[in-house]
């Protein structure tokens, strides 16, 4: 068995979006921001997931959003 970590849904939802490689990198950094603050603690990997990679598409002005990252993340 394994634990599935935040990079797990990360790394799905940078599939969907064919590998931006800027959007999944500052994702990255506002995952590992996010993990370490205690009031997330109860928030699903998978939904923190992709909040950061629309955080990171809005810091990158990519405003477009595609319907099937929820899905891709397994947050539905």
């Amino acid at each position: 068995m394994s634990f599935l970590n935040p990079m797990h849904f990360l790394r799905r939802i940078s599939k969907a979006d064919d590998y931006d490689v800027k959007a999944q990198t500052i994702g990255k950094y506002l995952m590992e921001v996010g993990v370490l603050e205690w009031r997330l603690l109860a928030t699903p990997l998978s939904l923190m997931a992709a909040a950061s990679v629309w955080l990171a598409r809005l810091i990158l002005r990519n405003y477009k959003w595609v319907g099937t990252y929820p899905c891709r993340s397994n947050t539905i």
